[in-house]
């Protein structure tokens, strides 16, 4: 079935036709095709007349969400599997309805797990996140993402960018302490009604209009809103694409005067000038590279203030990267000290006011200083008929979030805050914990266990003299069943060649983190094999099922991508290559990215599909990296990073704290040394089933 779309992108819109079969979703631009009567689009200067033609596997679609697109439910947005996510306006609610009634048709056949969100308010609220908020399970950050997600807000969309608050009100003098209440912003008062004078401003501009009863303008306080394209767009400039999308707003004008530099300079700004009314986005509280200018980009000069040191106030200076505050020593610092605030316990305690005015009841009143423009909320549309020049508004100036609660939002408990718990595997004597849970010895073996991994139906166990168990089909979803039975492998599952590599390269040992891999199907890959091979073996069956045949020397790495969809090899001839697996079930990788920029054997190799990044460590202690290594064909050399020969990229995770969970509900720990691996479930009652219960871990 067919549809016309607008694929929504930060470059732009981006017009055509969506196909979607029971296999896949294909989009193809049709820059020239758009018809005038798809007036709910996007405005003409905002298309981008690039020729696309994208195909994506339906299997990878994990979430459907209904969203909001010139203040209507016409569009939606698929959240896939590697964390992207692509944005469809459909110009029309009825058209948007077909397609979510065909994408349920489809699915049938593939992951029935498949969130598909109609009601995006109504399943928040269904989902108790406020609940989990209040008792402190999720953290503000998390539930501020999840309250942008169902609001209509979305990363694709620069008219509706997630937003979050000022935490901070001092970006001057010392390092703030955030025990101090002092060192934060009122959040109880919106962005435009934080100072007096821009309250008084505001209420003469609105008494104003109110007198004057000018025929269709609505009486508002602010003429701007509290994020708009143009401020998102500000605020990420020294990044791609964001840099390439500001340049074609200003259309050649020079905005080196206006562009975002010194950040306590803005936030006083935020306070005195009622035009200027900027919140922040999230990429503030985990995004340090936002305000380096890693790009050398020129943005040209312009005239300092009293807010830059004495000796170079007055003069013209070149706008690079973001002025920190003094209390910061670098842009990773400032973020840190922002992410710290924004999970401090004032902000936790007050953090309600503010999300009733973005989110909840005191949206868009006059009363709770923060009314703006009728054609910045949903209610503004119904008293008018929308053309060219009431879109071109809507997407410039911003929109409110759709409307969540109705109420008061409920304070978060303070004695949860107090008894929130680390981010550990179990609570230890220190810890106060609302969980209860009992500890199980599940496995015990006859050798140090070096590495664990598996799926939600099996667990595979590798020992450090090459032995590999693995436990009958099972599911860890049932309270009686995570006590599994674990059968030997030996003769049936190929593990690495260990003689031959400690007789050749002695820093090479049989570490399961680089020489095993889960793909989707419970299929197993394996490598360090004499042919040179990686082999593909089906963890229910008693053969290879397959051989991946490339290199010219012994694989010494690999690495699956969480999707299970590609892997990552590296030999010791130096190349590494990416495999791609096009149909899961028949589990048939193909190279589709090979390089040789190594002079030494690859002992260790890594990547993140969400970056479209990898990078690969040498016995010569050399790391490469490549990224968007598919675009460019070419892996270079990172001279300013060094690995120990032999060892781990930085970023590859801890065997030692290697963690399993079969419905977020039950964990695997590892005991190095002890030779055993534990479970423990969390439950609100005895759990039922076999195993004796481990009163004491420590005793192990």
């Amino acid at each position: 079935m067919a549809f016309y779309a607008e694929l929504i992108t930060i470059r732009g819109a981006i017009f055509g036709i969506l196909v979607m079969n029971s296999s896949f979703i294909s989009f193809k631009s049709q820059p020239r095709a758009r018809q005038v009567n798809f007036l709910r689009g996007t405005t003409k200067y905002s298309h981008c007349d690039k020729t696309l033609n994208k195909k994506w596997q339906l299997g990878e679609v994990k979430e459907l969400v209904v969203k909001r697109f010139n203040l209507e439910f016409q569009a939606a947005e698929l959240y896939l599997s590697d964390s992207k996510s692509i944005f469809f306006n459909f110009f029309d609610v009825e058209l948007r309805r077909k397609f979510v009634n065909h994408f349920k048709e489809c699915m049938k056949n593939q992951d029935p797990h498949t969130l598909i969100v109609e009601d995006p308010v109504g399943y928040f609220l269904d989902k108790k996140f406020t609940m989990k908020w209040r008792h402190c399970h999720i953290s503000n950050f998390e539930y501020l993402m999840l309250l942008n997600k169902y609001a209509g807000r979305s990363f694709n969309d620069l008219g509706q960018y997630p937003v979050f608050p000022w935490v901070l009100g001092q970006y001057k003098g010392k390092l703030p302490q955030l025990a101090n209440p002092g060192v934060y912003r009122d959040l109880s008062k919106s962005i435009a009604g934080i100072s007096k004078d821009k309250v008084a401003s505001a209420k003469d501009k609105y008494d104003l209009l109110r007198s004057e009863m000018i025929p269709g303008v609505e009486p508002f306080q602010f003429g701007s809103h509290y994020l708009a394209a143009r401020m998102v767009l500000g605020y990420l400039f020294r990044l791609e694409p964001y840099a390439s999308r500001m340049i074609e707003f200003e259309k050649g004008q020079d905005m080196s005067a206006r562009m975002f530099h010194i950040i306590d300079t803005t936030w006083k700004i935020c306070n005195e000038d009622a035009s200027f009314n900027n919140e922040l986005i999230p990429e503030f509280f985990y995004l340090p590279e936002m305000f380096a200018n890693y790009n050398k980009c020129s943005f040209g000069t312009k005239q300092t203030n009293e807010d830059l040191p004495k000796e170079v106030r007055g003069r013209r200076i070149r706008v690079d990267q973001v002025v920190v505050p003094g209390w910061a020593h670098d842009n990773h610092d400032f973020v840190r000290m922002n992410y710290l605030a924004l999970e401090s316990r004032h902000v936790s305690l007050n953090i309600h006011n503010w999300i009733n005015l973005i989110f909840g009841y005191q949206q868009q009143l006059a009363r709770y200083n923060n009314l703006f423009k009728s054609l910045c909320d949903s209610s503004g549309i119904k008293k008018k008929e929308l053309d060219e020049s009431n879109i071109a508004e809507i997407q410039e100036f911003g929109s409110n979030p759709i409307k969540v609660f109705k109420e008061e939002h409920p304070i978060r408990r303070d004695d949860s805050f107090d008894r929130r718990t680390k981010h550990t595997i179990f609570p230890n004597e220190n810890t106060h914990s609302d969980l209860r849970y009992t500890l199980y010895c599940i496995g015990k073996f006859d050798a140090p266990i070096t590495f664990v991994t598996g799926t939600s139906r099996f667990l595979i166990v590798i020992l450090d003299n090459q032995r590999v168990f693995h436990s009958k089909e099972t599911t860890l979803d049932a309270p009686g069943e995570i006590f599994p039975t674990f059968f030997p492998r030996s003769g049936t599952l190929p593990f690495p060649a260990q003689k031959m590599l400690e007789a050749n390269h002695s820093v090479l040992a049989c570490d399961g983190r680089r020489c095993f891999g889960i793909l989707k199907d419970d299929f197993v890959i394996t490598c360090r094999h004499y042919d040179n091979s990686c082999k593909v073996t089906h963890l229910g069956g008693k053969s290879v099922k397959r051989h991946m045949q490339f290199h010219k020397a012994m694989v010494s790495t690999i690495y699956v991508t969480r999707d299970g969809n590609h892997v990552l090899s590296g030999a010791l001839d130096g190349t590494v290559a990416e495999w791609e697996i096009a149909d899961p079930g028949r589990c048939e990788p193909t190279v589709c990215w090979y390089a040789c920029d190594h002079e030494a054997g690859v002992v260790s190799i890594d990547g993140s599909k969400d970056l479209d990044l990898m990078a690969s460590g040498s016995l010569d202690g050399t790391v490469v990296k490549d990224a968007h290594h598919k675009r460019s064909g070419k892996a270079r050399p990172d001279p300013g990073v060094q690995h120990q020969r032999g060892d781990d990229l930085p970023f590859r995770p801890n065997p030692g704290g290697h963690q399993l969970r079969g419905d977020g509900r039950t964990w695997i720990q590892l005991h190095r040394g002890r030779n055993q691996m534990s479970a423990a479930k969390i439950q609100s009652a005895e759990p039922r089933g076999p195993g004796k219960p481990v009163q004491d871990p420590g005793q192990y």
